[in-house]
């Protein structure tokens, strides 16, 4: 852990010691440094700073203008992008829900339904296969340098080794909805035409640049515009998602190969993991 310290006024001592228990630095008075601390000074209310004689009450040496956990560059950055992540699931699985009702109406023949709305693109792909990355990328924020019960097998390297693995199954869950979505919006949904048979009356998107073709699409009323908003909504969420999933990869990899916590005791080590 990192902290930006600024020596206030009443500090003389131009000497510098190192408490084992404490960790304490001097400095001269106005100058700003940069001080590490290890796990046994995780966070401010447990470091405790003392003028160096004896005998004289303590008073607050440091004035702290910032800090920074190292969890916050890796797996600070993985719960964001996991809090990001699961409501963009649910809006997926939302839509992809909506989808089964074209217009906003039950319809009797479900083989009236398009066929891309059966392929579960947003329950799926940006629901369920996203669902699961989310919750490991909200876990790495709490995840100790030493892995659970001091295991240093799945230490903070390897758990941002695993995010990564799960940030692939959710490029390739948000990549299976954003094709699903692409190609049904091109292909327009599937309605009553006006030869009264159930088909395709759109081709290659056209009705995409000219909204007087929905009207080729009879029934189930208004099922153009119903399609296509729910679809698009899905292909933007399954957009977002892959970028999302792209910067966790990047991210858990730097996490893996240049290891951002240090261990002071847990793991009866100094150094990074």
């Amino acid at each position: 852990m990192s902290f930006a310290i600024k020596v206030l006024p009443h500090l003389r001592s131009r000497s510098n010691s190192k408490d084992a228990a404490h960790r304490l630095i001097w400095f001269p008075a106005g100058s700003k440094i940069r001080i590490e601390l290890g796990t046994i000074a995780r966070t401010l209310s447990r470091i405790t700073l003392k003028r160096p004689c004896e005998g004289e009450s303590e008073v607050p040496l440091i004035e702290v203008l910032y800090y920074t956990s190292p969890n916050m560059c890796t797996g600070g950055c993985a719960k964001c992008l996991g809090g990001t992540l699961i409501p963009l699931a649910l809006f997926g699985f939302l839509a992809n829900i909506l989808l089964f009702f074209p217009g906003g109406k039950v319809i009797d023949n479900k083989d009236h339904l398009s066929d891309e709305v059966w392929f579960f693109g947003g329950i799926l792909g940006s629901g369920v296969l996203m669902i699961f990355p989310a919750l490991v990328f909200l876990g790495l924020k709490n995840n100790d340098c030493c892995g659970c019960c001091g295991n240093e097998s799945c230490g903070k390297r390897f758990a941002m080794f695993t995010s990564t693995i799960f940030a692939v199954i959710g490029f390739l869950g948000a990549g299976y909805s954003f094709v699903i979505s692409a190609i049904s919006i091109n292909k327009g949904p599937k309605c009553l035409m006006v030869n009264s048979t159930w088909g395709y009356p759109f081709h290659e998107g056209d009705y995409l640049k000219d909204e007087s073709l929905y009207g080729q699409c009879l029934e189930p009323v208004n099922v153009v515009p119903w399609n296509l908003t729910l679809f698009s909504i899905l292909l933007v969420i399954g957009g977002i998602q892959m970028l999302l999933c792209v910067i966790q990869i990047i991210n858990g990899l730097l996490g893996t190969l240049c290891g951002d916590c240090q261990c002071c005791g847990c793991c009866g080590g100094d150094g990074p993991v």
